[in-house]
């Protein structure tokens, strides 16, 4: 029944699916009839994250003024309802404004407090994502490395390396000074044999 909560569960997840794979213009659609059927209007969690994937639709295919009315809409309707949802209307608002905007100062700052908030509730693949989010605005292909090489998910790696246009090197050695060091120094001996 398309008018049951569980077809509109699925609806809602499908479309998410299809922002994800960066497939907007096909999400765009389901979600704007989901939000505008007044069978849903009481179920304010269904259509605040309806709302919440809008704006990612709006937000990943450039139309960052169009973003603004459901990322709002979402904030009054889910606001109140889970630490996580705040946060993802946060993120969002935070990925519109850098792509809008670019990495600025202000940018950097909001992120670090944005990264802070999401290792206080424990929200790691948010964390990845905002990296990502910033590396990719930086360009800052040392860090994409990072995140390549620190994920086990082989379609994030094939997304960041596609979307980045990475060239993944045979080795990598990851420092957290800034400098890259040879972890080996203190081992020649071993080459040699002694």
């Amino acid at each position: 029944d398309p008018n049951s909560y569980q077809f509109q569960i699925s609806t809602l997840n499908y479309t998410a699916s299809l922002v994800v794979e960066r497939r907007e213009d096909e999400a765009l659609p389901f979600l704007k009839e989901m939000i505008s059927d007044k069978a849903n209007k009481e179920n304010r969690l269904l259509i605040g994250n309806a709302n919440e994937i809008l704006s990612q639709a709006y937000i990943l295919s450039g139309q960052f003024e169009k973003a603004d009315k459901p990322l709002s809409k979402a904030l009054k309707l889910l606001g109140q309802s889970s630490k996580k949802y705040q946060f993802y209307i946060l993120k969002w608002s935070w990925i519109r404004d850098l792509k809008k905007d670019g990495p600025t100062n202000e940018m950097r700052e909001s992120m670090v407090l944005l990264r802070n908030k999401a290792t206080e509730n424990q929200f790691w693949e948010d964390i990845r994502d905002i990296d990502r989010r910033w590396a990719e605005s930086t360009s800052n292909h040392e860090s994409a490395l990072a995140l390549y090489f620190g994920t086990v998910h082989e379609a994030y790696r094939v997304r960041l390396k596609s979307e980045m246009n990475l060239e993944i090197p045979k080795n990598y050695i990851r420092s957290f000074s800034g400098e890259k060091e040879n972890i080996f120094k203190d081992h020649d001996h071993l080459e040699s044999g002694s």
